[in-house]
């Protein structure tokens, strides 16, 4: 079994030709480098991994698309789990996050669609955005005390997610933290206030009526529930909702709406009864929570570009030391003097690596060099 080890970081591994199974990581590793599980062409072969308390990090996309993984324990000595780590391992049927984590990053377990229970410790504080979206398998949650934030659709498009225990006062939520999920949370204690109560009940008011189009067989488009959410919204005399329960009280409404009267609401808004235009309403409900939620550190958008820059290389047959690609990432860093601001912006950045051709890429290198000679 191949593994190729860099000091204490495991940076590649890959299954001899016609092997598969369990492994076992070596107590001398104490991080799980980035894409290190994603080489094998058959992903299915990965079924369990052993990881020892020596490891504190598992870094981005490490078991990506490990679709044949059905068991892994998490010890208590890791302290993160970056981007990705286990996105796509359809195969995972359930994760226990052990109390040594306190921050769930974006798409950590995005597509786990087999995973059925997720268990948070009181240490957790915040939940990525697209954490556990299309986690299909859910259909459960309780989120702790403790987490005082949730990003944009963490746990966007589970469809059987029926159930979510939020308890105590969340500061920071991300309005679509369950779009396309057929749940809306249930708060023991609301956080929302005046000043955000309208972005919030608008979010809110789409997710709600693109679950009951799924329900009615008439699937809304997202423009289209955006529109009738508009009108529902600025119908809503004052006093304004104060609280979660009166919200859904008023997304209630909509549960219990007939066919008839949810024709006619597509009916009123493709003639433009809004009170706002389209585009405003699109922009209040993705760009809005989307910003919002999402938070990116220069040192985050750093090893997410020389993660790509390295995979890039691969595909293209090319070695990259981790000095050129840490030169490339600087240059990229120059070009700009501001931070994403969403997942969105982060993708189309690094989706220019990713269609980057050899000539340009070779070029590039060299270019890069030759300034730092």
């Amino acid at each position: 079994m191949p593994m190729v080890i860099e000091e204490t970081v495991l940076k590649r591994f890959e299954f001899d030709e016609g092997a598969a199974g369990s492994v076992v990581i070596p107590n001398s590793i104490t991080s799980i480098g980035s894409y290190a599980f994603t080489f094998d062409d058959d992903h299915t072969k990965l079924t369990e991994v052993l990881i020892p308390n020596s490891v504190t990090s598992i870094g981005q996309n490490a078991f990506e698309d490990c679709r044949g993984l059905t068991k892994v324990l998490i010890p208590n000595s890791v302290t993160s789990i970056d981007y990705c780590a286990f996105g796509g391992c359809s195969g995972l049927t359930e994760v226990l996050i052990p109390d040594s984590i306190t921050s769930i990053s974006g798409k950590a377990f995005t597509g786990c669609s087999g995973l059925t229970k997720v268990a948070f410790p009181d240490s957790v504080t915040s939940i990525g955005a697209n954490a556990f979206e299309y986690c299909s398998g859910l259909t459960e949650v309780a989120i702790p005390d403790s987490v005082t934030s949730i990003g944009s659709c963490a746990f966007g498009f589970c469809s059987s997610l029926t159930t979510v225990l939020m308890k105590g006062s969340l500061a920071s939520r991300g309005g679509d933290a369950f779009y396309g999920s057929p749940v809306l949370a249930t708060m023991a204690a609301s956080s929302i206030t005046r000043d955000g109560w309208w972005a919030q009940l608008m979010l809110q008011t789409v997710a709600a009526l693109k679950a009951k189009g799924i329900e009615l067989g008439q699937p809304l488009s997202d423009k289209d529930a955006t529109l009738i959410a508009s009108v529902r919204c600025e119908e809503i005399p004052q006093p304004w909702p104060e609280s979660q329960a009166e919200i859904d009280a008023k997304l209630g409404q909509i549960k219990e709406m007939p066919k008839e009267a949810f024709e006619q609401a597509i009916v009123m808004a493709s003639k433009g009864k809004g009170k706002i235009t389209p585009e405003q309403a699109i922009k209040i409900t993705t760009e809005m929570a989307d910003k919002e939620a999402f938070s990116i550190t220069a040192e985050e958008l750093a090893d997410q570009t020389v993660a790509a820059f390295k995979v890039r290389a691969a595909e293209l047959g090319q070695t990259l030391s981790e000095e050129d690609a840490a030169l490339l990432t600087s240059s990229m860093g120059q070009a700009s003097t501001t931070l994403p601001e969403s997942q969105a912006e982060v993708d189309e950045k690094l989706g220019q690596i990713k269609e980057m051709g050899g000539a340009d890429f070779e070029g590039m290198i060299t270019m890069i060099k030759g300034m730092a000679a």
